[in-house]
């Protein structure tokens, strides 16, 4: 009996012994698991991220800039933004718009943006639907950039994967196709370092953003593009769209020297809410969506002495630039009326230093 209690208690101290060592080594992860763990909560939830074969427009990203002459003929208009980079217009016959940004250092194109029914965007087609871009290809919620020797994550929402899907080329380029209407109505090609500085995606990761170069000035060549690429696009999107082309009315004095006093001495034109108004809109002119000024703000003698009685007048203290449009056209009333409605005939866009005056009529 003292053999059987003896063998008894051992086995129950082997069988504790037993169950109790998994327990206690598992409630004390080490740090090095840890870390691990933490590692591996940070990857990205596509880490097989698709990449295209590269074909159509992209393959002109970052390459030198005589391959889009070759594609596209000699640019109707070109800009320089002060030695930095120069933006150059294709194709200016109104069902197309083709826009490029070339480093003018390297000579190379970094973006180029691509509208129109004719214009090839392979594998893509305008007007094409979500869905069928994703028999294409998959559309994944966040990709890893490299850039300058350092790791970029950028994060898509569900909004930002419906609205401007994402895609990646073998290249290392990217396209970004903006939906309107539930078809593919722009693309816009460009290279990391743009897609980084375009602020159209946040970047997750910790690696700092590269802070693009800014011009010390605009000239009055700028502005004249400017006014010219507002105006392309205005008529491009009209025409894909089965509207009539908008008439574009000459540049009258009248309509200089009402932008200018506008910019010298608001208060002689503004009502005393127009004049709040554009307090408000200098104070937010970094923000991303510029703060306008319609008729309404002005005094009903100032519409009459500069000739803008019935019309619609829409004025912005900032630039307006056709990226801006691309991306945040539904909430600038001043060119999505001109671009969807009908019945307006008649277009005019002024742009000065830092101001655009935008005028519409039927």
């Amino acid at each position: 009996m003292k053999n059987l209690g003896r063998f008894l208690i051992a086995l129950g101290a082997w069988l504790v012994l037993l169950y109790a060592w998994p327990v206690m080594h598992h409630a004390q992860p080490t740090a090095d698991s840890t870390q691990s763990r933490v590692k591996r909560h940070t990857k990205l939830t596509h880490p097989q991220n698709p990449l295209l074969k590269t074909q159509g427009p992209a393959k002109f990203i970052n390459q030198p800039a005589t391959k889009l002459v070759a594609q596209y003929g000699q640019p109707v208009k070109q800009s320089v933004e002060d030695g930095l980079q120069s933006r150059w217009l294709f194709q200016l016959n109104s069902r197309h718009y083709v826009e490029a940004t070339i480093d003018d250092q390297t000579g190379t194109t970094q973006q180029l943006v691509v509208i129109g029914q004719d214009n090839a965007i392979k594998p893509f087609e305008f007007g094409q639907s979500l869905k069928a871009i994703t028999q294409i290809t998959t559309i994944p919620a966040n990709y890893e950039l490299n850039l300058h020797e350092q790791k970029f994550q950028i994060e898509l929402n569900e909004t930002q994967q419906r609205q401007r899907p994402l895609i990646a080329f073998k290249n290392k380029t990217y396209a970004i196709l903006v939906m309107q209407k539930g078809g593919v109505a722009t693309v816009v090609y460009l290279n990391a370092n743009c897609l980084l500085q375009s602020n159209l995606y946040p970047v997750t990761s910790m690696t700092p953003v590269p802070v693009p170069e800014v011009a010390t000035g605009q000239s009055q060549q700028v502005d004249d593009e400017r006014q010219l690429a507002l105006l392309q696009y205005c008529q491009t999107i009209r025409l894909n769209a089965k509207l009539p082309e908008l008439r574009s009315d000459v540049l009258l004095e009248a309509d200089q020297l009402f932008l200018k006093t506008l910019e010298e001495a608001p208060k002689t034109l503004l009502t005393d809410s127009g004049k709040r108004r554009l307090k408000r809109a200098k104070q937010q002119r970094q923000t991303a969506l510029p703060q306008k000024l319609t008729e309404a703000d002005f005094t009903a003698k100032a519409l009459a002495d500069y000739q803008l009685t019935k019309q619609q007048l829409f004025y912005f203290d900032q630039p307006v630039s056709v990226q801006q449009l691309i991306f945040e056209r539904q909430t600038n009333p001043a060119f999505y009326r001109a671009i969807h409605d009908q019945a307006y005939q008649r277009i005019q866009i002024i742009c000065t230093e830092g101001h655009t005056l935008v005028v519409i009529g039927e």
